[in-house]
């Protein structure tokens, strides 16, 4: 049996784009800046995910004028699957050249990890949207940071310079914009 080849980002993007198309303006946001501003931490106090990161992630979502809430925080837990995907990919296609053992367990944890983050964006994605239930959404979001924070780690106990630490980092800045939506919607 033959399966289709997996949505490359691009791919996952156009999708993601003519589903922000048909989504009307229902309540409190009117673009994707309107809400980045509103999630991130105006004080500088929270080390989180900044103002200028979420909105260049989000952008991509360019049909999110017109969407409430909900739907982008719906939207941002597809762009974190997408995301997640590649990242797993970039993993694997690394680890497969690696010799070292220390290093070749660091990738498999990482694969772990990454495979972890994208089945969790997309319980939260159903969570989220029709499902309206946040509580459980925010649980396996939080617990998606956590395996990010366990990929890093385990580079980091193998004195090897993670060859994905721009990956990590863009990874947990994304579930960080993902949980502050998320927070809004339980408010």
């Amino acid at each position: 049996m033959e399966t289709s080849p997996p949505l490359s980002l691009a791919g996952t993007t156009v999708i993601l784009l003519l589903l922000l198309s048909h989504i009307s303006n229902v309540s409190g946001f009117n673009d994707v800046a309107e809400a980045c501003k509103n999630i991130i931490d105006k004080d500088g106090e929270d080390a989180g995910p900044t103002y200028e990161f979420c909105l260049t992630s989000l952008q991509v979502l360019t049909g999110a004028k017109h969407a409430d809430l909900q739907h982008i925080a719906f939207l941002s837990a597809n762009l974190t699957v997408a995301n997640a995907t590649h990242t797993e990919r970039i993993v694997k296609e690394l680890s497969k050249n690696e010799k070292r053992n220390v290093v070749k367990a660091a990738y498999q944890t990482c694969m772990d990890c990454y495979d972890e983050i994208v089945q969790n964006a997309r319980t939260a994605a159903n969570e989220i949207l029709p499902n309206k239930n946040y509580v459980t959404a925010n649980k396996v979001i939080s617990s998606a940071m956590s395996a990010v924070d366990n990929c890093k780690d385990e580079f980091d106990d193998s004195s090897v310079k993670s060859p994905i630490f721009k990956e990590n980092n863009d990874m947990h800045a994304l579930l960080g914009i993902l949980i502050r939506f998320i927070v809004k919607l339980q408010e």
